[in-house]
């Protein structure tokens, strides 16, 4: 009699994989038949600690043109969750070396899907054909030149822009403040040197990029956090003053807000940045509501 051979384990799968289709998910998840999907990643999981939170499972994330369904491996006994796209405040996607994750700001929270970033080629692509579908291109005939604000483009970011771009789109308006080095004090024999975060913000003719070196609360040189939202959920770009610190408010119709730190020396930029970007998206909600 012959045996009927047992699915391969995922978890002890460790590259990150593209899902097409229901044959390419790994036999041991337990995927709801209903569940429907244009494309989709698969995320191994971890057993160590290398990742702050510690182990984690592997997990499903899969993409339909209404919702995102992420599914975690059965043994995990977390439960299936279902967010539909148009509840998608702004996406969050970092790697610092080894270390990455995405993350979806949404009314149920911001379910955080760590990875390893060895092989974060399928992340990224999963990534690109949902920006193409959750935040469409907006008809912009101004000329291609970017109206650019604060400090000119460093390498790294100006790689970090070129990668989070999608094909056909395209800058608007940017502004950069550069990663600036703030004290250096004595550890022991060694000279320590502090620093106050990169950060970029860019609106293209699909969404509002913000892209920064601040890792939770400290700054990291090896990597970069990039935040996306579509222009459809942005409400306003402003000045935000809280005593002496200032920043630059983003707010998103769902309820979230972003606050970009403003040092004094880039107040004038980051003024004309809000005020350019402002008029743009007043000029494309004008046109939307013509049409």
């Amino acid at each position: 009699m012959r045996m009927r051979a047992q699915p391969a384990d995922s978890r002890l799968y460790i590259i990150t994989l593209p899902l097409q289709s229901r044959k390419e998910i790994p036999e041991d998840f337990e995927l709801p038949n209903n569940v429907e999907f244009s494309f989709g990643v698969f995320l191994p999981g971890e057993d160590g600690s290398w990742f702050e939170t510690g182990p984690y499972p592997p997990r499903i994330v899969l993409a339909s043109p209404n919702a995102l369904t992420i599914v975690s491996h059965p043994a995990s006994g977390e439960p299936i969750q279902v967010i539909p796209l148009r509840e998608i405040q702004f996406i969050e996607y970092a790697h610092m070396l080894l270390v990455g994750w995405i993350s979806f700001a949404s009314a149920q929270g911001s379910p955080t899907l760590p990875f390893n970033t060895r092989t974060n080629g399928p992340v990224e692509d999963f990534l690109r054909e949902l920006t193409n579908g959750y935040a469409p291109a907006v008809d912009w005939p101004a000329p291609n030149d970017c109206a650019h604000f604060g400090s000119g483009l460093d390498l790294k970011f100006r790689n970090a822009e070129i990668g989070a771009l999608i094909p056909y789109e395209r800058v608007l308006v940017r502004f950069f403040n550069a990663t600036r080095q703030t004290r250096s004090r004595a550890w022991g024999i060694l000279p320590i040197q502090s620093h106050d975060p990169a950060d970029y913000l860019g609106l293209t003719n699909r969404r509002l990029l913000w892209m920064t070196e601040r890792n939770r609360t400290y700054y990291d040189p090896y990597g970069v956090v990039q935040r996306s939202a579509p222009i459809a959920n942005l409400i306003e770009v402003s000045i935000h003053h809280t005593g002496r610190n200032c920043g630059v408010l983003c707010r998103f119709v769902n309820g979230g807000s972003w606050c970009i730190p403003l040092p004094s020396d880039q107040f004038d930029a980051g003024a004309s940045f809000v005020d350019r970007t402002s008029a743009v998206i007043a000029s494309i909600a004008f046109r939307k509501a013509g049409q």
